[in-house]
């Protein structure tokens, strides 16, 4: 089935987040649908994608090659496939950060690739910076509550 209002609230949201640091940086911002070709056998749509100004060439006729950052916004019938499927895939293609999101938990997850696996990045406070692109940072409080403002 498509995506709920919640779920496109959540992932239009993030891919503002997003494009603002792309239109600062010159890098680039998109949207699911859009096909991101990790390699010639696997194909994935993520909901965000966040392309760095160095890693632009990725983006041709389609994205072809590892994004710098995926955001799946999970959902119950989504939620295994973007844990135990997606999650080996976007690390064996490089990706260098995967943020999962659960809107009934209003929860983020911050991975970070480090010697070809995710780690969980922690952070203090409610504002997640991230380590490798300092262009994005995202203040959860402020987005969960624009989230429910426009629900």
């Amino acid at each position: 089935p498509s995506p709920t209002p919640y779920h496109q609230i959540v992932s239009l949201l993030l891919g503002e987040l997003f494009l603002n640091a792309a239109r600062r940086t010159g890098g680039r911002a998109y949207v699911a649908p859009l096909d991101v070709h990790l390699s010639d056998e696997t194909v994935v749509q993520p909901d965000v994608i966040y392309i760095s100004p160095q890693n632009r060439d990725v983006v041709q006729d389609w994205i072809r090659g590892a994004p710098d950052i995926v955001v799946e916004v999970a959902s119950p019938s989504t939620f295994r496939r973007d844990r135990v499927h997606k999650l080996p895939e976007y690390a064996t293609a490089g990706v260098k950060e995967f943020w999962i999101v659960d809107p009934m938990m209003e929860t983020i997850e911050f991975l970070r690739l480090e010697g070809g696996a995710y780690r969980h990045e922690t952070f203090k406070g409610n504002v997640y910076h991230s380590a490798q692109f300092p262009e994005i940072e995202i203040d959860l409080t402020a987005f969960w509550n624009e989230v429910q403002a426009r629900k």
